[in-house]
């Protein structure tokens, strides 16, 4: 039985099945060989622009992290010196026998207090923060929020290019301290 099925398979083709434009189809076929390589190429070039554009996109958003991480840490940390100092906004300014209280503490002494603490978090983390980047929501004469804005520029280096691009990257954070009673 398998003889006769591989003898069936090999039955010679009659003169009136073969079509005579058959051979014509297979020349054209040998012609258009080299056309799956030129495709091939056209298709390895647009997955390295789109691994190029993926980089990019990659470099861009690590930028705007390290900015957000720096601006993050720097209203904790001026939050953190508000916490401390809070107490001593209640402080009276003097002593029952008319001395200065050195543990009064004035508004604006507290808030330079805090904007320094976020500019040393900022040179910390690598990210510039000016003391006018420091803001305090609430209009309060104590107040427990702050907010850090950073803004810079990141290089974004786009395949064997000699200088990256430069982007302007912002970001922005507020912090709120808990005073020290409410712990």
């Amino acid at each position: 039985m398998l003889l006769s099925l591989f003898a069936v398979a090999r039955r010679p083709v009659s003169a009136r099945s073969a079509r005579p434009d058959a051979r014509l189809g297979a020349q054209a076929v040998r012609g258009e060989s080299g056309q799956a390589a030129l495709l091939l190429l056209g298709v390895v070039a647009v997955v390295l622009v789109g691994v190029l554009v993926l980089f990019a996109f990659g470099q861009a958003l690590g930028a705007k992290g390290r900015h957000q991480r720096a601006a993050d840490l720097a209203a904790v940390s001026a939050a953190q010196v508000m916490r401390v100092l809070y107490p001593r906004l209640f402080e009276p300014a003097f002593l029952p026998d008319g001395a200065r209280n050195p543990r009064h503490l004035s508004t604006a002494a507290y808030l330079a207090r805090a904007r320094r603490a976020a500019v040393r978090a900022g040179e910390r983390n690598g990210v510039p923060v000016q003391a006018a980047d420091v803001s305090f929501p609430g209009g309060s004469f104590a107040p427990t929020r702050v907010t850090v804005a950073v803004h810079g520029q990141a290089a974004l280096r786009l395949g064997q290019e000699a200088r990256p691009r430069r982007i302007e990257v912002r970001a922005r954070a507020t912090a709120g301290g808990c005073p020290s009673f409410c712990v």
